[in-house]
């Protein structure tokens, strides 16, 4: 069994809109997808998953910290999918800056309602959901994973 992590980015704007990219069709992982911003975890980023995020952020879209704003890591999502276990860490932010393109499809606003319309995996569909249904509104950190029937069952997650 393989494992693939990935840092990921939920970045928001002021209309309450999320920046999705919508993978090229001929592109070797999830392609004709809309993935939030993101990608995979190099060995040597394992001990900092938000610089990963946010080299990710900066290759795929031109943002730079600095115009990142208010960044939290807020979701660990889990998946299962064939021989291979999918851990996606995310970190929610806004910006009020306008992306550039990307070499890997193209970037769009979107907001949750047009999100929950397009092709999306359904751990991100969950997380999308989820956090518009008040995981914006605290400072807890989730820990979603994908069970029987492609229900997503939440925790918090608590330092004991």
């Amino acid at each position: 069994m393989k494992t693939r992590q990935m840092a990921v980015a939920l970045i928001n704007n002021q209309q309450d809109e999320y920046l999705f990219l919508n993978k090229r069709n001929d592109h070797d992982f999830l392609a004709g997808f809309y993935v939030p911003i993101g990608g995979h975890i190099r060995p040597e980023e394992l001990i900092n998953v938000k610089q990963a995020c946010l080299r990710e952020v900066y290759e795929e879209t031109g943002l730079e910290q600095k115009d990142l704003h208010d960044i939290k890591y807020k979701y660990l999502l889990v998946r299962h999918v064939d021989d291979e276990i999918r851990l996606q860490y995310v970190f929610t932010m806004s910006t009020s800056a306008i992306p550039t393109s990307s070499e890997e499809g193209d970037l769009y606003w979107l907001t949750s309602e047009q999100l929950l319309t397009r092709r999306v995996t359904p751990p991100v569909k969950a997380m999308v959901e989820h956090f518009e249904r008040g995981g914006k509104e605290t400072n807890d950190m989730f820990v979603g994973t994908l069970g029987t029937g492609g229900l997503m069952q939440w925790s918090t997650l608590i330092d004991c």
